[in-house]
């Protein structure tokens, strides 16, 4: 009887808190989800306007290898705006990319991350993310032919290439 109150007791009071921990979690997520949302959007039009400035655009859908991908087209035909998703050291990585009509990348925006603050970050700084505007690449980026690495940082700038180079490849399906 004693081993059953050592063994029962503190199992059914995790379960517990675990159920009421997961209880407070939906809560929070359904108060906050639109907020996420709208901040997410938010950091979207600021990233396009740090792109291209204050030209309008409009939400396009694809189908490429049978999953549907969106990307967005600007007004006045002046390029594209592609949101792609990377695995970063960190964790995802979420990357606005600005490609104008003819190919080239015209700019370059990490909106979400978890990187490392000052290794991995230094990546996201103008310094480096204008480096794919420097290099024009209709084939693509690869890390120490047309763009280098920064040292501590690889992992990030891998999977900032991978995003650009995505971007690429989305544009070149659409184009």
């Amino acid at each position: 009887m004693k081993q059953l109150k050592q063994i029962v007791l503190p199992t059914l009071s995790l379960f517990i808190i675990s159920l009421v921990m997961t209880g407070l979690i939906l809560i929070v997520n359904e108060f906050t989800a639109e907020r996420i949302q709208n901040l997410m959007y938010a950091n979207l039009i600021a990233a396009k306007q740090e792109i291209f400035g204050d030209i309008g655009f409009t939400r396009e859908v694809v189908t490429i290898d049978g999953d549907e991908v969106s990307y967005y087209v600007m007004d006045d035909d002046y390029g594209y705006i592609f949101v792609t998703t990377v695995i970063g050291y960190g964790g995802d990585m979420t990357v606005v990319i600005g490609i104008d009509t003819d190919g080239v990348v015209t700019g370059v925006e990490v909106t979400e991350h978890e990187e490392t603050p000052g290794l991995g970050t230094r990546v996201f700084d103008y310094e480096f993310v204008s480096r794919f505007k420097i290099s024009y690449s209709p084939q693509g980026f690869i890390v120490g032919y047309n763009i280098d690495s920064i040292t501590g940082s690889t992992i990030t700038v891998d999977a900032l290439i991978v995003a650009v180079n995505n971007a690429l490849d989305i544009y070149r399906e659409v184009r």
